[in-house]
């Protein structure tokens, strides 16, 4: 896909309460999150500060420019246990086959 989908980057993150969303997924120590389409990494920033490094989170979208600032946001808050990639979710992904635990896609269709 050579353009960003009309709405890329936008969020829902405002108006979904992540404490009650993350309390119902089947998510703890030894984890792995994967945070489909995260546009600027809410969700993944989130998750990842909630469950500490015991939780594996992947963020990935198709926008690189999304992608550069969360990898930032994550250093920078000492977030070691997030991965955040380019990647177009109508392809296989750049993640083994059944490695995660629990996928978010908000916002996305």
């Amino acid at each position: 896909m050579d353009q960003r989908p009309r709405g890329a980057g936008k969020s829902s993150f405002s108006l979904i309460d992540a404490e009650k969303l993350f309390a119902e997924l089947p998510l703890g120590a030894g984890s792995v999150f994967l945070d489909l389409a995260c546009g600027a990494g809410a969700y993944s920033l989130a998750a990842a500060r909630r469950f500490g490094p015991g939780l594996q989170v992947h963020a990935l979208d198709l926008a690189p420019d999304l992608i550069e600032p969360l990898r930032r946001q994550a250093a920078e808050a000492g977030l070691a246990n997030i991965s955040a990639g380019v990647a177009d979710i109508g392809r296989p992904l750049p993640l083994a086959a059944a490695t995660v635990d629990a996928c978010l896609m908000a916002m996305v269709l």
